[in-house]
């Protein structure tokens, strides 16, 4: 009798605690932007046939400050001489707590007014994005001519690259539907969070490592640690541009053993493909070249 009391009860507890487990992890993937939102985005524009492409690299550039001012500064006069057609925009879009909505002055005064560059600015959510109105940040696509972040994940060709966008706020998710375009000579994947770096905040996930090392893309680009740094792994490169004006990190641990450079201050990465190579050129704050390296592409004639 008592036995059968015990599963009356215990059965019911044990239902209530599962409903608002599965609650609580909905509610914080939901406030992550883990779940397409289907909004209706009526921007498109076409680089496909380009033979060649030139890119600008930010990431976590928010503040609006001097910092972010001095990049921006800097970065236009490197596009103004070598060429840019995109921005790969790499979240932490506005610090400290995202955006409050559509109408939010940040929008304009660290965005709008910071960049004078007219070509795209394909973004994507960071961790102080989702701490606000991150939905407001898609739908701005529709009242920016520059701004683009259709969805919290996408992806689009670009000459001879396909890039794929991720929110790695909800890792490993992003990762399972990924699959590479074997029609295009580059794969490059962005998210916020780097794969590894020797930067002090927390990098991706095991698991999330564990998918992407299955992988076959070319080149992994991120933000998050505000530094900017080149890493290799298994003929993997790894491009981490977080230095567009949030404050610098100290070293307080040694570099990754994966690091080919680590320059601890601000600063972006211009890139150029073409369908048999790619360049790569590190800044500082000043628009001076620190670093450089470049890549062959593998069974192109």
């Amino acid at each position: 009798m008592r036995r059968m009391m015990k599963k009356k009860v215990i059965v019911p507890v044990l239902a209530a605690i599962f409903i608002i487990s599965f609650y609580a992890l909905f509610h914080e993937m939901e406030r992550k932007g883990c779940f397409s939102q289907n909004l209706s985005i009526s921007k498109k524009w076409d680089m496909s046939d380009r033979p060649n492409l030139k890119v600008l690299i930010l990431g976590d550039t928010g503040t609006g400050d001097q910092n972010q001012k001095q990049v921006a500064d800097a970065s236009a006069a490197t596009c103004k001489e070598l060429g840019c057609d995109l921005v790969l925009y790499l979240g932490d879009n506005f610090y400290p707590e995202g955006v409050k909505g559509i109408e939010d002055r940040q929008f304009s005064e660290r965005f709008e007014d910071i960049y004078p560059q007219q070509i795209p600015f394909c973004s994507i959510l960071g961790n102080h994005d989702v701490k606000g109105d991150w939905k407001a940040e898609i739908e701005y696509t529709n009242r920016s001519q520059r701004w683009y972040m259709p969805e919290t994940n996408y992806d689009f060709s670009a000459g001879p690259v396909h890039f794929y966008a991720v929110n790695t706020n909800c890792s490993p998710l992003p990762f399972f539907k990924l699959k590479m375009d074997s029609s295009k000579e580059w794969n490059i994947v962005f998210g916020h969070h780097p794969f590894a770096s020797s930067g002090n905040h927390a990098d991706m996930d095991f698991i999330s490592r564990f998918f992407m090392d299955r992988l076959d893309f070319d080149l992994y680009i991120s933000g998050h640690q505000h530094l900017l740094e080149h890493l290799q792994k298994d003929g993997k490169n790894y491009i981490i541009s977080g230095g567009g004006g949030g404050p610098l990190q100290s070293k307080e641990k040694e570099d990754s053993s994966y690091s080919r450079f680590v320059a601890r201050k601000h600063g972006y990465v211009w890139a150029e493909f073409n369908r048999e190579s790619a360049q790569f050129i590190f800044y500082d704050q000043d628009g001076k070249k620190i670093y450089d390296f470049s890549r062959k592409k593998e069974g192109v004639k």
